[in-house]
């Protein structure tokens, strides 16, 4: 029997190569299909650097065990590393690699999903993120309730769900969750385009809400008033 052919790393550069010199679109309709199996691409392209990056754990957190690294310290920088592959932020590198470990280990469904090309690279991170404090087997139970709801809602209601399946399973967990998120609530500015800047709050929900309910009285006042300058 025929073994299937099997793509090296040098394959996909020449993949990448024959993209560029795909024959002009010739319809609307040629255009649209175009798009969507480009996007499918994307998808599938996510699924293979997931292995690769989960891969790339095992493979450090074995050699660095094996020159004595403590386990608490093996694999340090190596989110950064995956960002830098990926020509992204560290920030987002740990993201990514995170996601990469939990599709592997706990995510079949997703997985399976982007490999088909049926579930973007965002809605494998809103799964991961509404999951990502349940222990295991649980995670692994939402995995299975929203496998046939992955390409068939979108991004907020996606979450929604999964949130509300995480929160089912373990409410003990859940109540933990949330504490310790207020824990983390901040405030932060960077800079934006145009001598401006992005002010964001990560408040609890309630506490959000009242902030932006009185921000708004304050504008609608200063603005009735003419006090709102130019």
């Amino acid at each position: 029997m025929n073994e299937e052919p099997r793509f090296r790393t040098g394959d996909i550069t020449g993949l990448r190569g024959a993209l560029t010199t795909m024959v002009a679109v010739e319809s609307e309709a040629d255009a649209i299909e175009r798009v969507r199996a480009l996007e499918e691409l994307k998808a599938a392209a996510v699924a293979a650097q997931a292995r690769a990056a989960a891969t790339l754990h095992s493979l450090r957190y074995d050699a660095e065990a094996e020159r004595g690294v403590p386990a608490e310290k093996r694999c340090r920088g190596l989110g950064a590393e995956v960002g830098l592959a990926r020509r992204e932020s560290p920030a987002r590198g740990s993201r990514f690699l995170a996601l990469s470990r939990t599709l592997i280990a706990d995510m079949p469904c997703a997985l399976a999903g982007l490999e088909s090309g049926a579930v973007s690279e965002e809605k494998a991170h809103t799964l991961h993120r509404e999951t990502s404090w349940l222990p295991a087997d649980k995670r692994r139970h939402v995995d299975e309730l929203m496998a046939d709801r992955l390409d068939r809602v979108g991004v907020r209601r996606l979450a929604a769900e999964a949130r509300a399946h995480a929160q089912r399973l373990d409410q003990e967990a859940a109540v933990e969750h949330v504490e310790r998120c207020e824990k983390e609530r901040r405030v932060s500015v960077r800079p934006a385009p145009g001598g401006m800047a992005y002010l964001t709050a990560l408040l609890p929900l309630r506490q959000a809400v009242a902030a932006y309910a009185n921000l708004r009285k304050t504008a609608a006042t200063l603005v009735g008033t003419g006090e709102a300058g130019e």
